[in-house]
């Protein structure tokens, strides 16, 4: 019983000896075969890959490009409405004097003047009166003074003249007004577009900052595949080298219960 008993443990070990060389043998030679498809494919791979980046970094580079070109053209866009937006408020501010000098300044003027010319009026009559009446003394060689018009006639002509004016100062007034809230209400147009083109001008900054970003991930990204390729031969050669070592080794101990199964079983006994 106790010779089955290590005749059987005998057997198991050069089964598993006879086993662990035929794998050795068998991994050295899958190593070694297909050390050079391994890295054809590796090397296929990380060449696409790099050639992903590569068609990522010119993508990114021509949307940084059209990027920075948008910005800078709503940039000026922004100037320009900016610019605008000051000659509208500029322009409101003149209308509001124009408002002013035509709705109070020229009207008080206007009546300030017919006011000055009634009381003109009063000391052309006496003017009149004084020179008319000395034109008519004998004695003092006077031409005979009788006008076309009498001065005092001729100022309320005058005065009368005015009148008009002050309902065209009121119709100007009326329109300066209407043209003064149109112009407040193209003004707070253009202040709202000119927000709008901030927040887009603001937008395609963030846009750009974001692309930068990817610009320096990718190149973080085609500098480690340019190492994986640089150091890819010499990878898989150590790798198969060591890969080697490890199944010879492996081998080498087989040999080792191979022979100890032939202890078990009593071969070199039987060979003393």
């Amino acid at each position: 019983m106790r010779k089955f008993s290590r005749q059987l443990v005998g057997y198991t070990l050069l089964g598993a000896a006879i086993i662990g060389i035929l794998f050795s043998a068998w991994g050295l030679i899958t190593v070694w075969r297909m050390r050079t498809p391994i890295a054809a494919n590796l090397t296929e791979t990380l060449d696409l890959l790099d050639s992903t980046l590569q068609a990522s970094e010119d993508g990114l580079i021509i949307a940084d490009e059209s990027l920075g070109q948008t910005s800078g053209a709503v940039g000026a866009l922004d100037d320009t409405f900016q610019a605008t937006g000051r000659t509208l408020n500029d322009s409101t501010e003149l209308v509001n004097t124009m408002i002013g000098f035509f709705g109070q300044e020229l009207p008080d003027t206007i009546t300030a003047t017919q006011t000055s010319l009634i009381s003109a009026q009063a000391s052309a009559r006496v003017i009149d009166t004084t020179l008319r009446a000395m034109s008519n003394i004998p004695i003092l060689p006077l031409p005979q003074y009788n006008p076309p018009v009498p001065l005092q006639d001729s100022l309320q002509q005058v005065s009368e003249s005015l009148d008009p004016l002050q309902g065209t100062f009121e119709s100007l007034e009326s329109t300066l007004r209407s043209s003064r809230g149109n112009l407040i209400l193209i003004e707070a147009e253009f202040d709202i577009i000119t927000r709008q083109v901030q927040a887009i001008n603001a937008s395609l900054t963030n846009s750009r900052a974001v692309v930068q970003d990817y610009q320096s991930v990718v190149a973080d990204l085609q500098a480690r595949v340019d190492f994986a390729q640089e150091g890819l031969p010499r990878w898989i050669k150590n790798l198969t080298w060591i890969t080697t070592f490890l199944l010879i080794w492996l081998a080498i101990t087989q040999v080792g219960l191979f022979v100890q199964g032939l202890e078990m079983l009593g071969v070199f006994n039987d060979l003393d």
